[in-house]
């Protein structure tokens, strides 16, 4: 505690130090963001904003390991929280909360998949043939919307075939 209060970068984060980026110069904005400037403990730093301004994107370094990763910053806690993300063929995805009042897709159940580092809540298809398929939602290239991601080959594809949303009768 007495190494955050001299420096106004250095943060806890699950019991471990850190330290926030100020410079991102070197660093480059994922597609859908554009370098910003925030000010965080009465000192300006650089982070990379997407284009909606619903993610503000910061990078830390682990004390420990030296590690560097994006993480957001979730002001009603006072806290910093990894960013939930993979990168396919320099494309951030970001794992993004499927919008309110939404309604399974028929043909589909609700579930939690493992992608990477990452607890993603998905639906899978209900046959059997498709178990390697899940339907995601993620902010990818600015905007957000529903992929397709093969747990067999690693990879995604958007979905314009499934709606959260069923047209009314």
């Amino acid at each position: 505690e007495e190494t955050v209060s001299q420096n106004p970068l250095a943060t806890v984060i699950g019991g471990k130090m850190y330290h926030i980026v100020s410079d991102l110069d070197n660093v480059q904005a994922p597609a859908g963001f554009a370098l910003a400037t925030t000010t965080y403990n009465g000192k300006e730093i650089e982070v990379f904003e997407s284009e909606n301004k619903k993610y503000t994107l910061y990078r830390i370094t682990e004390d420990e390991t030296g590690v560097t990763d994006f993480y957001v910053y979730k002001e009603y806690k006072d806290e910093f929280v990894k960013l939930p993300y993979m990168t396919i063929n320099s494309v951030m995805y970001i794992f993004a909360n499927f919008p309110e009042g939404y309604k399974v897709p028929e043909g589909y159940f609700e579930t939690t998949v493992t992608i990477g580092r990452n607890s993603v809540k998905a639906f899978a298809s209900e046959n059997t043939e498709l178990k390697d398929f899940y339907v995601i939602y993620c902010f990818a290239n600015g905007s957000e919307e529903l992929f397709r991601f093969d747990m067999t080959e690693s990879s995604i594809q958007r979905a314009p075939d499934i709606t959260l949303f069923p047209k009314e009768s």
